[in-house]
């Protein structure tokens, strides 16, 4: 199940997590990372998205849902 933007941020106070350290470490800006956390970016797509499930903000799987499937029913 899909954490919520104020879990995360607690679990990385609580466990010490230094925002910049985990971007780098996980191969994203820094800059982007806090602007999907503070609700800045959605996160819903491209580098956003990429955030958003690393954090675990998002699911992967809800999100292959979400991506030009068949909406209107059969074409």
């Amino acid at each position: 199940m899909a954490k919520t933007l104020e879990e995360v941020r607690k679990e990385f106070r609580v466990e010490g997590v230094v925002i910049s350290e985990w971007a780098r470490k996980h191969g994203f800006e820094p800059h982007a990372v806090l602007d999907v956390l503070y609700g800045r970016r959605k996160g819903k797509f491209g580098v956003g998205k990429d955030i958003s499930i690393a954090l675990g903000i998002m699911d992967e799987v809800s999100t292959e849902h979400d991506q030009g499937g068949n909406k209107g029913g059969n074409l």
